[in-house]
């Protein structure tokens, strides 16, 4: 049913589209098809393309699919100017720019490391050093705010919240960083209290008057709703 917009996106080379879709749902089919379709046009080599995905893997697949996809469109016409086109871009496939968010940013800071401020000889993280620097991060930094008595530490150790449930909710707002800016102003810490005893007070509220329906229960012995009630 969204044919039409596929071909608009594939076919319509002068507009740029975003694309939203489920995974699986043929994403990069229409990208590998826009990608010779500019490359059949004429309005880019694949040097001159970047590809970006989220993981290694995607990249992969990514790649291997534009050269089945280029070997396809290529024309049984070997003196035509799209034939030179598709033959130029199928050897110069390993020189186009498929790769990850990272590996893309790595690449364009070793351009630059001075202006960056960086070691040329930097590496990307992987997942497992970069959650073992996060552990340390976060060892220190509590041992650091313990040692120092931060109040909004104590506060929350006071109303039962473990350094386990902290350091998850620290890595949550690390991972959603970028959303960050539109969160609106923090309470102080008392008001932070006061809602947490008002929320507190109105959730046993709402519990309490769950105990009438206990009498509706068909087997209040067994079902878990009830049982939790009564504890």
């Amino acid at each position: 049913m969204d044919q039409e917009h596929r071909d608009r996106a594939a076919q319509d080379i002068s507009e740029s589209y975003i694309i939203e879709a489920a995974a699986g749902t043929g994403k990069t089919t229409v990208l590998v098809t826009r990608i010779i379709n500019l490359i059949k046009a004429g309005e880019a080599r694949l040097e001159e393309i970047v590809a970006i995905t989220f993981t290694e893997k995607a990249a992969a697949e990514l790649k291997v699919k534009l050269r089945q996809e280029l070997e396809k469109a290529l024309p049984n016409e070997s003196n035509s100017g799209e034939y030179q086109r598709i033959s130029e871009a199928i050897s110069d496939l390993e020189r186009m720019q498929v790769t990850t968010i990272h590996s893309f940013c790595g690449s364009l800071l070793r351009e630059r490391p001075v202006e960056a401020g960086l070691d040329p000889n930097f590496e990307v993280a992987d997942n497992l050093t970069s959650s073992l620097v996060q552990a340390e991060v976060w060892e220190g930094w509590l041992e650091k705010q313990m040692d120092a008595n931060d109040p909004a530490l104590r506060r929350a150790v006071l109303i039962g919240i473990t350094p386990e449930q902290i350091r998850k909710v620290s890595q949550f707002v690390l991972e959603n960083h970028d959303v960050l800016q539109y969160l609106p102003s923090s309470a102080s810490p008392e008001e932070v209290e006061k809602a947490i005893g008002q929320f507190i007070k109105s959730f046993q509220k709402g519990v309490s008057s769950l105990k009438g329906l206990k009498e509706y229960c068909k087997n209040p012995k067994e079902d878990k709703a009830a049982k939790r009630l009564t504890s």
